[in-house]
């Protein structure tokens, strides 16, 4: 049996152009989710890395979040629940696991702009929880630049308008959607704990990396966590599954958070690095925004440490992908153009 230890409680203060900006965006958050449907699904969206500051969460499909404890759209509980969100406060149930854990971390097996968020070529989107357990400032989900910019971008309304979002802890904003395993984006999940020694299991619960895989590398980037390993849960996720699927292969990669850590007589080891860990080379810090995330980042952006709960890509501009039937009849009238200026010229 995996011991756990004590989480962090309590709640530290914020800085003053934290709480305006969150309450600059409550003003916009308020005029969505007035006009949210229970649900809005809209076209496919391919997303453009971009190095500015992004847009707000507008209506596509693909974004899916899990909460902080489990729960279905309608806010009753539901272990191993996740909620499809739609930018404008409306939601739907999502993929269900089907087990009795508490879901705290989500991600596709090829996450939309990995390499670019690894590579600080595009925003991030990451979720912070306070050691009381709520979300920092009311925030959802912030974004942060390739310049460092940290900003709000998805108040509690514009997640959910229906049932309050007291903590995200699950994230993923592109993709298809669905509550299938066959059919759903998040295919990819860990769970409160990490039963059974696993990190990361598949859509049908097998395990994808078992702790065992990544204890050598992560001890060897910190020494401290070589002392803690009976204590670890892995938290915020994004995969890059490049060989066989659902199998961890030399080249995979993930991006994590480690849950935060107090131990009886020992300093808090908070839990707002964030690793990146490229299967048979090694383990690193994520490098985005001109910094490492390493333990700490957050009190120099925020005045206290928090937990990163939730990891994801940000892109801008977004622009629909085309139906096949649409790109057929794009080929056709081209064609049909060209036979057109050709007999012209007879």
């Amino acid at each position: 049996m995996r011991l756990r230890a004590n989480r962090l409680r309590g709640s530290g203060p914020e800085t003053r152009c934290l709480l305006a900006s969150s309450i600059a965006l409550a003003l916009l958050a308020g005029s969505s989710s007035a006009l949210a449907t229970p649900w809005m699904p809209s076209v496919t969206i391919l997303p453009v890395p971009t190095t500015a500051i992004p847009a707000p969460p507008d209506p596509h499909p693909g974004k899916e979040f899990s909460h902080e404890a489990d729960r279905d759209a309608a806010g009753v509980a539901d272990p191993e629940q996740v909620v499809l969100w739609d930018g404008a406060g409306g939601t739907a149930d999502g993929i269900d696991y089907g087990g009795d854990g508490d879901v705290d971390a989500i991600a596709n097996h090829g996450d939309a702009l990995f390499f670019d968020v690894s590579h600080n070529l595009t925003a991030a989107a990451f979720s912070l929880r306070t050691v009381a357990g709520t979300d920092v400032a009311g925030v959802a989900v912030w974004y942060e630049t390739t310049g460092g910019l940290i900003a709000p971008w998805a108040l509690a309304p514009m997640v959910d308008a229906m049932t309050p979002v007291i903590n995200l802890d699950g994230l993923e904003i592109w993709g298809p959607e669905g509550p299938l395993v066959t059919d759903s984006d998040a295919d990819r999940f860990s769970l409160f704990g990490d039963p059974g020694g696993t990190a990361v299991f598949n859509a049908d619960g097998t395990t994808y990396i078992p702790w065992a895989a990544l204890l050598g590398d992560l001890a060897g980037l910190d020494s401290m966590l070589a002392n803690l390993q009976d204590f670890l849960d892995l938290d915020a996720l994004m995969v890059m599954d490049v060989g066989t699927a659902g199998v961890l292969d030399a080249g995979d990669e993930i991006l994590f958070s480690l849950w935060p850590i107090l131990l009886p007589g020992a300093a808090p080891y908070f839990g707002d690095a964030v690793y990146h860990w490229v299967v048979g080379t090694g383990m690193s810090y994520l490098d985005h925004g001109g910094h490492l995330w390493t333990n700490g980042w957050t009190a120099s952006h925020f005045g206290d440490p928090y937990n990163v709960d939730g990891l994801e890509a940000l892109a801008l501009p977004e622009r629909a992908a085309p139906e096949p039937a649409a790109l057929t009849l794009l080929g056709i009238g081209l064609a049909g153009l060209g036979w057109a200026r050709r007999r012209s010229r007879r």
